[in-house]
C-alpha cells in the first residue's frame, strides 16, 4: 500500500470514524478543550506515522485507536505529575436522557458523579470503559486496540462496572447518612 492509498484510507476513516474517536477521548478526559488538543495530537501523529501502518497487522481503525490510546497514556502520565483535584463544576456539560427535564438533570448529575469515581479504577478498566461507552466499540474491536482477548475485555468491563456501582452506592449511602444526621 503506497502513501497515496494510505492517505485516502485516512481520509475515509476520518469522515466515518472521527466522531467515535472524539467521543472516546471526551469520555476519558475532564475538559473538552483538552479533548480537542488530544485529538489534534492524534491526527498529527497519525499523519507523521502513516508510513508505519501495515494492513497485515490489523485494521486501520485499531491502528488509529492505538495511537489515541498512546496519546491518552502520555496525557495521563503528565496529568499525574500535576495531580489537581477536580470539581463537578469543571466537568463538561453532560446531556442526560429522560422523559422530563428533572429526570435528565438527575441522570446528568449521576453521570458526573460516576466520572469522578474513575479514580477507583485501574488504567485498563478506565481504558476499556472509554472504548466501549465513549466510542461504542465492540468487544472484538476493543480487544484489537488493547492487545487482549475479547473474553478479557468482558472481564475488565464487568469488574469496572462493579467497582463503579459499589463506589457510587457507598458514596450515596454516606450522603444519606449526612442528610439524616442533619435533622
Amino acid at each position: 500500500m503506497n502513501r497515496k492509498q494510505k492517505l485516502a484510507l485516512l481520509e475515509d476513516w476520518y469522515s466515518r470514524e472521527m466522531t467515535r474517536l472524539y467521543n472516546y477521548i471526551v469520555f476519558r478526559v475532564t475538559y473538552e478543550e483538552e479533548a480537542d488538543d488530544i485529538v489534534a495530537v492524534v491526527c498529527d501523529r497519525s499523519l507523521k506515522r502513516l508510513h508505519q501502518y501495515d494492513p497485515k497487522r490489523g485494521s486501520f481503525s485499531a491502528w488509529m485507536f492505538g495511537i489515541a490510546r498512546n496519546v491518552m497514556n502520555d496525557y495521563f502520565r503528565d496529568l499525574a505529575r500535576q495531580a489537581d483535584d477536580v470539581s463537578l463544576e469543571s466537568l463538561p456539560a453532560i446531556q442526560g436522557r429522560g422523559d422530563s427535564p428533572e429526570e435528565r438533570l438527575i441522570q446528568a448529575e449521576r453521570f458526573q458523579q460516576v466520572i469522578l469515581l474513575f479514580e477507583h479504577l485501574s488504567e485498563n478498566e478506565r481504558e476499556v470503559l472509554g472504548l466501549r461507552y465513549g466510542s461504542d466499540l465492540k468487544y472484538q474491536e476493543i480487544a484489537e486496540v488493547m492487545g487482549i482477548s475479547s473474553d478479557n475485555v468482558g472481564v475488565l468491563l464487568h469488574r469496572a462496572l462493579g467497582k463503579l456501582r459499589d463506589a457510587l452506592n457507598e458514596r450515596e449511602a454516606k450522603h444519606e447518612l449526612r442528610t439524616v444526621s442533619d435533622f
